[in-house]
């Protein structure tokens, strides 16, 4: 397993935009949604990758 940590100008840069991966944060731990459909150019339900999304995400 990788690991890496990253500030928050760090995971802007994996938007999803121009052919770069599309990462989001969530309680910290980043996600690669690169491969997900529903993240397709880096958007999902108005929701942007690149960005820490716990406040919009409900993980419990």
């Amino acid at each position: 397993m990788n690991s890496a940590t990253f500030n928050q100008t760090e995971l802007a840069k994996y938007n999803g935009q121009d052919g770069q991966p599309a990462y989001v944060a969530v309680d910290g731990v980043v996600y690669d949604v690169t491969g997900v459909a529903a993240w397709a150019g880096g958007k999902h339900h108005g929701n942007l990758a690149g960005q820490e999304l716990t406040a919009v995400i409900d993980t419990k």
